[in-house]
């Protein structure tokens, strides 16, 4: 099978060291998860996260279809292993000089045309 970066993939976990998961697919492609892909909590272990032969899902990051091998973040598609200090938001609403005077007209004008409909 040929996996694009952002699949979500579904795997057994081969082996597991101090370091890294080893996973192998139904169709046996092998995928490796680094520890700074399984979690940003440098205390966590991974022996005590998963178990040899349980089933995990995960982001690909990169596959290699003719060594049949790629890379893989599990913390990208379980977000409760990302320390929210190092995540950067985003979509925190900051106040602009007008305060969110903007904001309100934008939604009194959006909210008159939906009702207009």
């Amino acid at each position: 099978m040929n996996y694009k970066k952002g699949d979500v993939v579904i795997a057994k976990i081969k082996s597991i060291s101090q370091s890294d998961i080893k996973l192998i697919t139904n169709t046996q492609s092998i995928f490796i998860i680094t520890k700074s892909e399984i979690t940003d909590f440098v205390d966590k272990k991974i022996s005590s996260m998963f178990k040899l032969g349980q089933v995990v899902n995960f982001i690909c990051l990169k596959f290699n279809k003719n060594t049949n091998q790629g890379f893989g973040s599990y913390k990208r598609n379980h977000p409760n292993e990302i320390q929210k200090q190092k995540s950067k938001n985003h979509h925190k609403l900051i106040e602009t000089p007008n305060g969110f005077k903007n904001l309100y007209n934008y939604m009194m004008m959006f909210i008159e045309n939906d009702n207009n409909k």
